[in-house]
């Protein structure tokens, strides 16, 4: 087998040496006999005459064919795509990355931006066409682009979503927004390189992987089978790698839910403490009435993979838009004063929807499935955190059921599942937020997750609602002011008070500022998913300082009293942080 590589970067590129030898070792894998032939067209070489070859290869490239003016050796490459692909040739082509977008370009196709880079080895869902052509229902890619075939050109199959595998009709003509030829040689060499866009850290397939992929592609063009990488989910414990040892953290004190359940008055004195001071801390389920729900996190974690790797549009049947409940697309919050967009995805499970307490919150049938299950979980996160709310109030004077009342399980509330899906890290330095700063509005939260990516404030925020933007943002404070706080150990979660606390309180509880971005180190790597549960007011309870011999008496003229209900304070908060367009 004759087989061009049709090399679409300049030679001076640091990785140019490893990357052709990438490719080398794959096609030789493939076949020991093949004869490569390398045409360093970016460079000033010229195209051959390309009928000698069974094979072209397109590979990756940087010139931006969306620009009117574009180099004379781009045209050339296009030029040749339309020639083999109007003559009935013999030859195929298989495009790269750049090389994809080339051929779908040449034969009329469209090119767009993607809204930020995508980076790392990543699940891709195949169409039916896909998974007939491959065998399987989703494959393993390393995208390393930040402009994506928005449109295919006529005669070609889309073999996955977002047109990122394609085969023309001819099956002569194979394209992949993948890189089978990536190596951790070339990620590195590439993250030092002058263009800051692509600095990032692994996620690399294996030698045996790209030989596979390579191989696969080569072979199969005419033929189905190709596999590219094994079938594993994104959400694996067995896979991720420990927190670094290194970073700035906060200590967070454990509490036992076993010991307050058996009214241990020396952890009683000290979780009210900690709700006094930051208002966060780790709980553990071990041996207690709820020692089940780590295992139902973790079933909501896989269901939160799986909803997420719907297609966006289906996922968007279910917005939030003018609510606190659905799915919430990437960008949609803003992470700083700059207006720089989120990163994440999440979608809110309303306790109302699971427990039948309303119609108005439709849920698409993936959920629907685990209702027995959700309910479960919603009942006991929702009596957990008010067994908590109840210790708390008998120590500053209220009555021991003086928040249970305001929080019936059976009344219309903002208590809700949020489960969250983050992607791997793009940059090796501090990245983009994920999650922006804030406090949470409600009462108390039950946090789940597995990856680091929550930071705390390193001063405790004290009735300071109004002020959603990033405190660092200032430059007046000593650094580092975020703290990390690492993931649970298993069968614990995290715990955090909400506003609503604080409000009642007149500020003796205390609501920590927190925010959250990609996990660090090798935890970078993995998506990052997360459970969550917020115990929040009904709807119609007033955020009015209760009064109790603990609990300062309002002072008029010295501070404001507002007289508003949860869900007016709720959806105030969640409008200053982007959630929603509330009238």
């Amino acid at each position: 087998m004759n087989v061009l590589l049709l090399k679409n970067y300049p030679s001076a590129t640091p990785a140019d040496h490893a990357t052709i030898q990438s490719f080398t070792d794959n096609i030789q894998h493939s076949d020991p006999t093949a004869q490569l032939d390398i045409c360093c067209i970016a460079s000033g070489d010229t195209i051959a005459d390309v009928s000698k070859y069974d094979l072209v290869i397109l590979s990756g490239g940087r010139v931006n064919l969306l620009e009117d003016v574009k180099p004379q050796w781009a045209l050339d490459v296009l030029d040749m795509v339309r020639r083999v692909a109007g003559q009935g040739s013999k030859t195929k082509l298989l495009g790269f990355c750049w090389g994809h977008q080339a051929i779908h370009y040449a034969l009329g196709g469209k090119l767009a931006w993607l809204e930020s880079p995508r980076i790392g080895v990543q699940r891709i869902d195949l169409t039916p066409e896909g998974q007939q052509f491959f065998r399987r229902d989703e494959l393993m890619i390393h995208k390393y682009h930040v402009r994506y075939v928005s449109e295919t050109a006529p005669g070609f199959a889309t073999l996955a979503n977002e047109n990122e595998i394609t085969l023309s009709s001819s099956k002569t003509i194979l394209t992949s927004q993948g890189h089978p030829e990536m190596t951790n040689e070339i990620s590195t060499l590439l993250s030092r390189g002058d263009n800051g866009t692509y600095k990032q850290q692994g996620g690399i397939q294996s030698k045996d992987q790209r030989r596979t992929t390579t191989k696969q592609a080569i072979e199969n063009m005419s033929t189905n089978g190709t596999h590219v990488q094994p079938d594993t989910a994104l959400f694996d414990l067995s896979k991720y790698p420990p927190f670094p040892s290194d970073l700035p953290t906060v200590n967070l004190e454990t509490i036992s839910l076993s010991q307050l359940e058996k009214g241990d008055k020396e952890v009683e004195d000290k979780i009210f403490q900690i709700c006094k001071t930051r208002g966060f801390f780790y709980l553990d389920f071990n041996g207690s009435n709820a020692s089940f729900m780590q295992s139902d996190a973790d079933a909501i974690a896989r269901l939160g993979e799986k909803v997420f790797r719907l297609p966006n549009e289906e996922n968007e049947k279910y917005p939030m838009d003018n609510s606190l409940f659905g799915f919430k697309r990437v960008g949609a919050t803003k992470a700083d004063a700059q207006g720089t967009p989120d990163t994440a995805r999440f979608f809110n499970i309303a306790k109302d929807a699971i427990l039948e307490n309303t119609d108005r919150w439709p849920l698409p049938p993936l959920i629907l499935d685990q209702k027995p299950m959700l309910e479960r979980f919603m009942r006991q996160a929702h009596g957990t955190g008010l067994k908590i709310m109840s210790l708390l109030a008998t120590r500053i004077g209220l009555q021991p059921d003086a928040f249970d009342n305001l929080h019936r399980i059976t009344e219309e509330s903002g208590d809700h599942v949020r489960m969250t899906h983050a992607p791997p890290r793009i940059t090796s330095d501090m990245p983009e937020v994920s999650n922006p700063s804030h406090t949470d509005f409600g009462t108390i939260t039950l946090l789940f997750n597995w990856l680091g990516g929550l930071q705390v404030w390193s001063d405790p925020s004290r009735g300071n609602f109004e002020n959603l933007v990033d405190p660092e943002a200032n430059g007046d404070s000593e650094k580092p002011r975020w703290l990390w706080v690492r993931p649970p150990p298993p069968n614990h979660a995290i715990v955090n008070l909400g506003d609503a606390a604080v409000k009642w309180t007149g500020g003796v509880l205390c609501s920590g500022r927190h925010r959250v971005v990609p996990a660090p180190g090798e935890q970078g790597l993995f998506d990052r998913y997360s459970v969550v549960y917020f115990v929040r007011p009904e709807d119609k309870a007033l955020l009015k300082r209760l009064e109790a011999p603990g609990i300062p008496k309002y002072e008029p003229g010295k501070e404001e009293q507002e007289n508003m209900t949860a869900k007016q304070w709720i959806f105030r908060q969640s409008r200053g942080l982007g959630h929603m367009n509330v009238d």
